[in-house]
């Protein structure tokens, strides 16, 4: 090799430290504009961020008590992830799925679908599903109750029937109190549901609260008739099963 080309050789591997030089200047600067993002006081900024960095890692399958939240607080500090996104979503499509079949049922007044603290609740009235003092199901329930059972049978949540009665003691030899007659009507609702649309008898049960979990004022006919209701609660992963101020029988027991 020449002297020449030697020297070359020699001159260029002088200059490989410029390589690596521009690397690094290279990842200070994003460092730099990333704490510098960081430190912007906008909370909107941060909210989308937060949003953004959830959706992208998928944070949403977590599950609990439901609610808003995000990865950021307001001023920008990290927080715990947000357990609620799968269950609002759930809520959305279980709305409107039951709303289409409300309509078309033309029962749209007597189906409403709520969040609570322990899972999305489905109420049907009473006065669609039971006649009064009794507990043998109305036949213009059943096409309602079957898209519901359709609805439930794909999710893997546990459930719990609520039967609900208002205030007036029962009139009737078939039950001694409004304990019997909330359960009673849970307990159909429930094997209607195992028996017609497949739900897992493992992961449902029933519960007469009577009428001590009002919705309403019991002091109007308005009131009470809200009162008269099932509710099936769709609970979230970490709700408790079950209640203590209800009457609970599990599938298959009596």
């Amino acid at each position: 090799m020449s002297k020449r080309a030697k020297k070359a050789e020699a001159h260029g591997g002088d200059e490989r430290w410029l390589i690596t030089y521009a690397d690094l200047v290279t990842l200070l600067f994003a460092l730099f504009i990333v704490l510098f993002a960081s430190a912007e006081p906008n909370g909107d900024k941060l909210a989308r961020t937060a949003q953004s960095i959830s959706e992208a890692f998928n944070v949403g399958i977590l599950s609990g008590s439901g609610g808003a939240g995000s990865l950021f607080d307001e001023d920008g500090g990290t927080v715990a992830p947000d357990f609620g996104t799968v269950e609002r979503k759930e809520f959305q499509l279980i709305s409107d799925e039951l709303t289409e079949a409300a309509l078309e049922l033309q029962v749209y007044e007597q189906v409403q679908v709520r969040l609570s603290d322990e899972g999305i609740v489905v109420s049907l009235s009473n006065n669609l599903l039971f006649a009064p003092a009794s507990a043998v199901m109305n036949d213009d329930a059943r096409p309602l109750l079957d898209r519901v059972g359709a609805t439930l049978a794909g999710l893997p949540n546990l459930i719990r029937v609520e039967g609900h009665t208002d205030d007036i003691p029962v009139n009737s030899g078939e039950f001694a109190s409004n304990w019997e007659l909330s359960t009673s009507r849970a307990t159909a609702v429930l094997r209607y549901l195992v028996d017609t649309s497949g739900a897992t008898p493992s992961r449902i049960h029933a519960a007469g609260y009577a009428h001590f979990q009002p919705v309403a004022d019991n002091a109007t006919p308005e009131g009470r008739a809200q009162n008269r209701r099932a509710d099936i609660v769709i609970l979230y992963s970490t709700a408790a099963i079950g209640s203590e101020a209800g009457a609970s029988i599990p599938v298959g027991e009596e």
